[in-house]
């Protein structure tokens, strides 16, 4: 890991202290790093975020099964985390992504405008 990474990991992970403090489920917003195409938005926790950060695939928090989940799992879409940001009220991340297939549910690239 390079040093760089190294301390933007630390810098985010110090912000995410909040959100373990207080036990909240994080917004995420997921984008295509090439596109800059918003795909979904998502949830996750603290343990999701901290592990999407380690292992480097998006991992969500599914709100009516109370359960962490890798997004793309079943579909074979599996979405590769390449940046993480933090919105100015530090409440929500944005997660650029390169996605190699269709990131909906329904078989779309995107959840928005779908035509």
């Amino acid at each position: 890991m390079n040093i760089y990474k190294t301390f933007k990991l630390t810098y985010l992970k110090g912000f995410l202290c909040y959100f373990r403090k207080h036990n909240i489920i994080i917004p995420m917003a997921i984008q295509d790093i090439i596109t800059k195409d918003v795909l979904m938005v998502g949830y996750s926790d603290i343990e999701g975020i901290y592990i999407s950060l380690e292992s480097g695939y998006v991992i969500c928090y599914s709100r009516t099964k109370y359960c962490l989940w890798v997004k793309g799992e079943t579909t074979g879409y599996i979405v590769g985390v390449y940046r993480i940001c933090l919105d100015c009220d530090k409440d929500s991340v944005l997660i650029g992504s390169l996605i190699k297939g269709n990131t909906c549910h329904l078989g779309n690239y995107s959840c928005f405008c779908s035509e």
